[in-house]
């Protein structure tokens, strides 16, 4: 149901995740597709109407020095969500993916 840009776009960012580390799992569920490594560090969700990507990493509020915008917005105390909208986005994000990889 999404656009073929956002396809390339989640294609990129499972690379990317799968590429962290021996034994990261990808889990499609009902609602949204997870990472994990021992626990999850990703949960991606699309909104195919608005053509976007929400990601929910695992990134502990020490490592959100300098995050603003739209971009990520704190999901609660032991999280961000990242809404991805573009290319460059998605190159934003690939740090952030590492970041939760690591403290999950």
């Amino acid at each position: 149901q999404c656009s073929k840009e956002v396809q390339d776009w989640y294609d990129r960012l499972k690379s990317y995740a799968m590429s962290l580390g021996d034994g990261v799992e990808e889990r499609v569920l009902r609602e949204y597709i997870a990472f994990r490594h021992v626990k999850n560090f990703a949960y991606i969700r699309f909104r195919p109407t608005l053509n976007k990507i929400y990601i929910g990493l695992a990134v502990l509020p020490a490592h959100q020095v300098g995050l603003e915008g739209e971009f990520v917005r704190v999901r609660h105390e032991k999280g961000i969500e990242v809404q991805i909208d573009s290319i460059e986005d998605v190159e934003r994000t690939e740090p952030l993916i590492a970041l939760s990889y690591r403290d999950a």
